[in-house]
């Protein structure tokens, strides 16, 4: 309008106003209404607090059970919404998903964990892949979308099925000249029999990869760089930096599956109970077992590790789905959820792809920082344990002591379903700090993980007190 003006002063003259003496009043009603709007407007997106109503997950399965992540994600995201209280599931305004290895089948896993949860067609999607680190970063993307007033409620999911993963062909492979003549083979009458073996097809026999093997377990650069290294060697070199024995690292793995199997009355709070065909109703975590330091020490160690690391020290595979409700405080109270705590802040870091497994460490330090606290202020530390190297160095390099973190065991012992992990950090923080809000130390809690190819992401939770 201001804009109309100053044209018609250049092109009339100054002062001169185009418009009719009975349509001014109406410009002037018309300005008055959307600087009014654009006031309210400003309102509504002030930054709102955020807090966790809702988590629930699936047990961690072993890689024995071949089912999909979003049979998975799909019976977290229903137990979810029956905790948060949620009747009218409209009132979802969106659903970020964290997940490494995707596939064709299910593009935007989001969208698919939105439909297996029973949630509407209007609540938008949206997948994120950082890696072991993915559903953390859903959970910072539901939390951005409520902080800045676009919804109300919204759902961060994480899924992994690493037991039922695609297989990758390379192109060099595909188009080699053994594959390029098989496919011509079976174009003739007397070949087509080959096709029944999957020979010829349009991908071709050949060498084919794990899609964890080569772009999720392997560091990021190692698809394409082979000098690379892979996860197990990326956890003996922050050993040998931080100067951890195999001894530590064993005696942690002990540690973290005596918490877990301790503990399972506390995870039964979070564990919603999944149906395996053809195995029953599954109510608890398969990993965690009574071991002991003796049996651990005994393993062989893997190739190239310098000898510091086994299966019993690096975390387990298997698949689970996990869903965190995450609402404005506003709409929390109108929804009379239970809130188990308020979300603070997030961060990420970048690390060498050598030392992946520190990349906690500059997260941490950073979002610490921004918030003008430091380790002393954390009552309760929830570690990804993708190796007990990690944890270890990750607690020595911070100061973090043993006896706050990872009471109910973790990835050695629960398992570390790449996708689904960020999503339980954050679920067990916010739960933790609710259980025990009557304790003097327990205001906060952090989780933090590393992710491959050098990245580190932490977030902080506070105990939920209203204003």
């Amino acid at each position: 309008m201001h804009a109309a003006v100053r044209w018609c002063s250049l092109r009339f003259g100054k002062g001169v106003n185009p418009l009719p003496n009975h349509m001014r009043w109406r410009v002037v009603i018309a300005n008055r209404t959307w600087r009014t709007e654009m006031s309210e407007s400003k309102k509504q997106f002030k930054r709102r607090r955020v807090v966790v109503i809702a988590c629930k997950r699936t047990p961690s399965l072993s890689m024995a059970r071949q089912v999909s992540a979003k049979d998975l994600v799909g019976e977290a995201v229903r137990a979810a919404i029956a905790e948060a209280g949620i009747i009218d599931v409209s009132k979802i305004g969106a659903l970020a998903a964290g997940q490494v290895a995707q596939d064709a089948f299910t593009s935007n896993f989001a969208k698919h964990a939105a439909e297996a949860g029973g949630l509407k067609d209007s609540t938008h999607c949206l997948t994120i892949n950082r890696q072991c680190s993915s559903s953390m970063d859903a959970s910072r993307e539901i939390f951005r979308q409520i902080n800045e007033g676009y919804i109300e409620i919204g759902i961060a999911a994480g899924a992994e099925s690493m037991a039922d993963t695609s297989y990758l062909v390379p192109s060099s492979v595909r188009n080699s000249g053994f594959n390029r003549r098989l496919r011509n083979v079976t174009t003739k009458p007397w070949g087509k029999w080959l096709t029944m073996f999957g020979f010829g097809k349009h991908y071709g026999p050949g060498l084919v990869f794990g899609a964890y093997g080569e772009s999720g377990l392997a560091t990021s650069l190692n698809a394409i760089d082979p000098r690379r290294a892979g996860m197990a060697k990326t956890a003996q070199t922050v050993s040998n930096l931080c100067g951890i024995k195999r001894g530590d690292a064993d005696a942690l793995a002990v540690l973290s599956h005596e918490r877990a199997l301790a503990g399972r009355e506390r995870m039964a709070l979070e564990i919603a109970p999944f149906l395996v065909p053809g195995v029953g109703l599954v109510t608890e975590d398969e990993g965690p077992r009574a071991t002991t330091l003796e049996k651990v020490a005994g393993l062989r160690a893997l190739p190239d590790t310098g000898g510091l690391v086994t299966a019993a020290n690096a975390s387990g595979m298997g698949g689970c789905g996990v869903a965190v409700v995450l609402a404005s405080e506003e709409a929390a109270i109108k929804l009379g959820a239970t809130i188990l705590a308020e979300v603070v802040d997030f961060e990420a870091a970048g690390c060498d792809a050598m030392t992946m497994g520190l990349g906690p460490v500059p997260a941490v330090q950073r979002l610490l920082a921004r918030r003008h606290m430091s380790v002393s202020n954390i009552g309760y530390w929830e570690i990804n344990e993708a190796f007990a190297h990690i944890w270890a160095a990750i607690m020595k390099v911070l100061g973090i002591d043993v006896n706050k973190s990872n009471l109910y065991g973790g990835g050695i012992s629960i398992g570390h379903p790449l996708g689904a992990t960020g999503a339980r950090l954050l679920g067990m923080i916010a739960r933790e700090v609710y259980l025990r809000r009557h304790e003097p130390g327990m205001e906060y809690a952090l989780g933090t993980q590393c992710a491959a190819g050098g990245m580190g992401t932490a977030v902080l939770v506070k105990r939920y007190e209203p204003d």
